[in-house]
This record gives structure tokens, sequence and C-alpha cells, in this order.
């Protein structure tokens, strides 16, 4: 079986779950092939035919991106100058499985190329079936208003731009059939919302949670980890980890907001991540900078107390599947896909109020009540559900289904 995966890059949280997905498919013995936009292009003829087009895109995404002071997160439309779908190993796929795909696939000539190839849709966001925003924030108009007034895009020189690229997507999925397109969500929440939107309703719409592969995320003794990244002298220590910390779905702001409380409960916090901003110079607070390394990885995970995930929006964020297949507990809200991981009192603790005294709750309460799961447990639940070889099987399942149950 030929599977041809493509994703805009494979950094990044949804990059690195496809990523993830390749291995585990591979180790079941299937052909994948990973297209990503990343990829370098070395053909002087390819530069030349895409560069008017390039243009042409970037200058409408500033046109309608510019002075758009509410948005919160990433936009991006269903246009792109690239062209994924004359690629051989996407032609010659037994299975398209598409996952983030933003501004690498041009959603009305690659779904049409395609429409006679079964595929397989694995959301990360809300981008496939909204008008352009990757999280709305409580905004339903995705579900009966075609994105007809985003608040996202007020002072922008094109705010029906939303709409427009709504309406386009509706055309570029009228290309597909149902019976050969299965939508994967690997949250409830998300496969929820997609069920709901006009876009994807009338599709199958699955639930696969990711993978990780727990040979990469491992649990290591407190004081073994606290020592080789030397921070031995610090008795409590909490993590904050994110790819972005400056992006406000992230929470950070809750998290700076507690920093002279955590002070004087006498606990630190490290943080992982690109800050691209000066760090903040307090007693309590270490900056590692950005971790690519994975044995690094688990040592920052394994030396905390707790991971403290302040989202607002999420998915099914990877760092909550690592910090835990290392043991440590979650410390968050309830949003997104965490309450279809985190347990109160097992493997960490949720607040409902989506602010910075939700979160001193939920630290109190962790620091007070402790937990009935040890690390060990903690861990070895987590590698038993979010297992990389459970989370193949099952897309190995939908993919038969679309080859030999039609």
């Amino acid at each position: 079986m030929k599977i041809a995966i493509i994703s805009t890059s494979a950094n990044g949280g949804a990059g690195a779950a496809s990523k993830r997905l390749k291995a585990g498919l591979h180790n079941l013995g299937l052909q994948v092939s990973f297209i990503s936009k990343t990829e370098p292009k070395n053909s002087l003829l390819e530069f030349f035919r895409t560069y008017f087009k390039k243009r042409s895109v970037v200058k409408y995404n500033f046109r309608v991106l510019q002075n758009t002071f509410k948005r919160q997160d990433y936009f991006s439309f269903p246009y792109s100058y690239c062209s994924p779908e004359k690629e051989l190993k996407v032609l010659q796929a037994d299975v398209i499985n598409l996952h983030w795909v933003s501004d690498f696939v041009d959603f009305k000539s690659f779904f049409l190329a395609t429409k006679h190839i079964p595929m397989v849709i694995t959301l990360h966001d809300m981008n496939y079936f909204t008008g352009g925003c990757h999280y709305s924030f409580g905004c339903e108009q995705y579900v009966d208003e075609n994105c007809n007034d985003c608040w996202q895009l007020e002072g922008s020189k094109e705010p029906r731009a939303a709409h427009y690229a709504f309406l386009d997507k509706l055309k570029a999925f009228g290309f597909r059939n149902f019976e050969n397109t299965i939508i994967v969500s690997p949250s409830n929440w998300l496969k929820e919302s997609s069920e709901k939107s006009t876009l994807f309703s009338k599709f199958r719409n699955m639930l696969i949670p990711y993978g990780i592969d727990t040979d990469d995320f491992k649990q290591i003794e407190k004081h073994l980890a606290k020592s080789k990244l030397g921070l031995t002298a610090h008795n409590r220590l909490l993590l904050f980890i994110a790819s972005d910390v400056k992006l406000y779905r992230k929470g950070f702001r809750f998290v700076k907001d507690l920093l002279p409380h955590l002070s004087s409960q006498n606990i630190t916090l490290l943080v992982v991540g690109d800050l691209t901003e000066e760090p903040i110079q307090v007693e309590n607070l270490i900056y590692l900078g950005k971790v690519n390394d994975l044995p690094q990885l688990s040592l920052c995970y394994s030396c905390a107390d707790a991971m403290i995930l302040p989202t607002l929006a999420d998915n099914l964020p990877n760092t909550m599947l690592e910090s835990l297949c290392c043991g440590t507990p979650v410390l968050g809200f309830e949003v997104g896909g965490l309450p279809d991981v985190i347990q109160n009192g097992q493997n960490g603790f949720l607040s409902s109020k989506l602010s910075s005294d939700g979160l001193k709750e939920v630290i109190s309460r962790f620091y007070e009540e402790g937990l009935s799961l040890s690390s060990s447990e903690i861990r070895a639940s987590a590698a038993e559900k979010y297992h990389l070889d459970v989370q193949a099987k099952e897309y190995k399942k939908v993919f038969n289904s679309l080859l030999f149950d039609r």
C-alpha cells in the first residue's frame, strides 16, 4: 500500500505529528512518502514557473491581514503557488493523507487533480473548515453563516476575504466523493467541531489520537534529570514549553502574572521554547531557549514536578503527551483536547477558569493534594494509550476501509 503524507512542514506540532505517523506506518510495512514545502527545489524552471503566482499570493495575504489587530493566531487562505498535486508520489499513491497544508496546497487545483484518489484529511486545527482562522475562539460562523463576518479580519482592507475563502473551499471540497474521503481528528473537541461545520458535516468523521514514540520520550529519575541540567538547587520546579512562547493562545501571560506567587511558594519556572523577546529577569525563572534534541527534551520534562499548559485553544498538544510519557503530570485549562487525556487528581489538574487565577488554583491543588498515580503509572498509562503503534494501526484500518470496503 502506497501512502502519500502531505504537510507544509516537518517542523512544529502538526509537522512533528505527521512525521511520527509516517514512522509508525513504515513500521507496519506500508510504503510511505512524505511531501512537504520545506523539501529543497533545485529546478530553475520551477522557480520561474511559480514566481509570479507566489508574488500574487504573498501580496494578497499581506493586503488582507495587515492591520487586523484583533487576530489572535495564524490565519491562512486556501491559495498557494505550490503544486504538490503534480508530484508522482502523490498521483501514484493508493491513499493521500493530508495534514497541516496552509500555504502549500492550493485547494482548487489540488482537490480537482486528486479527486479520484482516496483521501484521509487529518485535522490539526480548525483551518480546513473555516474561512481562514486556525482557531475560532468561540466563533461558530463556520457552522451556518459561511464565515460571512469574520471578527478576526476587523480592520482589514478585505473584510470579506474569509467569506470568499470559505466559498472557494466549498467548491474545492465539492470535487471530493463522500465515499472516498474520511476526516480524522485527534481530539473529540476537534471532531465535534468538524462534524457540525458546513464544509465537513457530510463527510465521515473519525477520532484517532496522536501517537508518541515512547523510546524518544522516556521517564528519567528526577534527581538525575536535574543534575544533568544543573538544576539541583531548585526543589520545586514547573515546566512551560511551547515552540512559540509569545503566541497568544499559548497563555504565557498567565504564567508571567504568577511569577511573584510562584516565587513566594519557592517554585522555579523552567521555560523552553522560542521567546523571541528579552527573557524576564527574575530569580525564579530559568530560560533554556529552544530545545530540539529529544534526549534533552526528556530531561526537561522529567526534571519538573509538573508541566503547565495554559493554552486557550488547542487540539491535542504534543507537549502534553510527551510530558505524560516522561511521567510528568500536566496542569492547564479545560479546553480542546486536554479533557480527553487529563483526569483531575490522576495525571494532572484542569481548571474551567481560563485565567491566571484558574492556573494558580490548579498549581495549588497539585502541590496541596497530590495525585493518585505515581510518575511510573502516568508514564505506563500514556504509553499504552498513545503509543505510535496504536495510532498507526488505526490509520491502517482507515486506509483499508477506503480501498477495500467500498
